[in-house]
């Protein structure tokens, strides 16, 4: 419920259309409809999210969706840069090393599962790491 209410403060405060919010580990996530990004990355913007956190009690994160599965999960996985192929509902990501994979799941498989439940609610289609 208190998600159906963040929704319009957000939008209202900041100026950006927010295509979902939802809670995860006692933080606050918005999910930007394409191309509103540019809204919030000013000083003001940050500012402005910042300030927001401070009167919910919570710590904010701000994704921006995109059309299409490939470069959506990048934004997710940002700062990392795996190739990704999507095929036949299946979109795979291939981390170059050990490492890179360890990100791509994070601990206890947390990122991955996020990552799988977002692709799973906007583009119905199955994720996979290689």
């Amino acid at each position: 419920m208190q998600s159906i209410a963040a929704i319009p403060f957000f939008e209202k405060v900041l100026g950006a259309k927010v295509k979902d919010c939802f809670f995860e580990d006692g933080t606050v996530v918005f999910l930007v409809q394409q191309g509103q990004m540019g809204k919030i990355r000013t000083r003001q913007g940050w500012d402005k999210v910042q300030d927001l956190g401070r009167g919910m009690g919570k710590k904010i994160q701000v994704l921006e969706f995109h059309e299409n599965p490939e470069v959506f999960v990048l934004q997710l996985l940002h700062p990392l840069h795996p190739k990704t192929e999507w095929k036949d509902g299946v979109l795979t990501i291939h981390g170059k090393d050990a490492w890179e994979k360890g990100q791509i799941f994070g601990r206890e498989k947390t990122r991955y599962r996020k990552i799988q439940e977002l692709i799973k609610k906007y583009f119905h289609a199955e994720v996979r790491v290689q």
